[in-house]
């Protein structure tokens, strides 16, 4: 296989937990989404292409994962096919649309939105060039309205580019991970410039230190985040990785609701622009762009648009009395 490796970003493992350890729980990362409500249905209809290290069996089988994923393909040539050996894939989806309301596990953004899984990263979270392009092509082929990439490599690649530019004119609005290495790194393809490249906040909005300055558009919690994990596990990790998948949730919520009045998707220019105007500034634009995405400013905007419009008040009402008395004397 030609050209440079991608490789996961290198996130941070805190924790593993176990399901009867957990209960279920709403990770700190999620709690801002879930003012949304259920809005959008919380991406009801919404197909999230995931290319990363696959899917973990007993997720997908019977876990909080279960019913969630409506396709799945291998492009590494793994022995244990798109099966997830890493956790970080699983973990992604995890944060995107892990099932709410079943007394385990944890919630998500769009629990009702579902995934197509491409593993296009190894069993040792490396993926050659020419694996990922047929694991877009493939996304594409599913008709998918969102590609989650939480990946990167420091080279532009020829090939990668064309296939997410085939992807854009599809209408598929594709959301990196800006890339863990620091304030000196970038990583493609978050640098392309129509791709959502997403920086990585603390819980407290802090900018984290690992994050890299890749054409960021705007941040998203990535600090100790709680998610699904291998082995039917949960775990605590930490990463740009984990910020993007957050953001392709949110933006599915919106697809949803955006679907449902329009009978259509956004374009990818469209998910651009309209996610940076639902931000809030916390500094450090290098590493947040334009931002915090916030769901309280989404919230105000559709509250805005939702109010009802002053009625037009009557014509006749509005003429002099005078004119009324002449007319009825006429």
């Amino acid at each position: 296989m030609s050209g440079p490796p991608l490789k996961l970003p290198p996130v941070l493992i805190h924790d593993r937990i176990t399901v009867a350890e957990l209960g279920e729980r709403v990770p700190w990362s999620v709690e801002p989404a879930i003012k949304l409500g259920d809005r959008g249905a919380r991406g009801l209809g919404v197909g999230i292409g995931s290319i990363d290290t696959g899917i973990d069996r007993q997720h997908e089988e019977k876990g909080d994962l279960c019913g969630q994923i409506h396709g799945m393909q291998d492009f590494t040539g793994s022995r244990f096919g798109a099966f997830d050996m890493q956790g970080h894939g699983t973990h992604t989806i995890g944060t995107m649309l892990a099932l709410s309301g079943n007394n385990i596990g944890v919630e998500s953004v769009a629990p009702a939105a579902h995934c197509f899984v491409a593993k296009g990263l190894g069993d040792d979270g490396a993926g050659y060039d020419q694996q990922i392009v047929e694991a877009v092509n493939w996304l594409i082929s599913c008709k998918v309205q969102i590609i989650n990439m939480s990946l990167g490599g420091p080279a532009k690649s020829g090939p990668i580019i064309a296939a997410i530019e085939r992807a854009l004119a599809a209408g598929i609005t594709i959301v990196c991970a800006a890339g863990n290495e620091g304030d000196n790194a970038e990583s493609w393809p978050a640098m392309h410039p129509s791709v959502i490249s997403v920086g990585a906040v603390d819980k407290h909005g802090k900018p984290a230190s690992f994050s890299s300055p890749s054409s960021v558009d705007v941040a998203a919690p990535g600090v100790e985040i709680l998610s699904t994990y291998r082995n039917g596990q949960y775990g605590v990790l930490s990463g740009t990785s984990m910020a993007a998948p957050w953001v392709s949730a949110f933006l599915a919520v919106w697809f949803a609701e955006f679907h449902a009045m329009h009978n259509s998707y956004p374009s990818p220019q469209r998910a651009l622009d309209q996610i940076k105007l639902w931000t809030t500034d916390i500094g450090a634009p290098r590493k947040t762009g334009a931002g915090l995405v916030s769901a309280d400013k989404y919230l105000a905007e559709k509250e805005r648009q939702e109010a009802p419009k002053p009625a037009q008040r009557d014509l006749v009402s509005l003429l002099p009395w005078r004119y009324e008395l002449w007319r009825r004397r006429a």
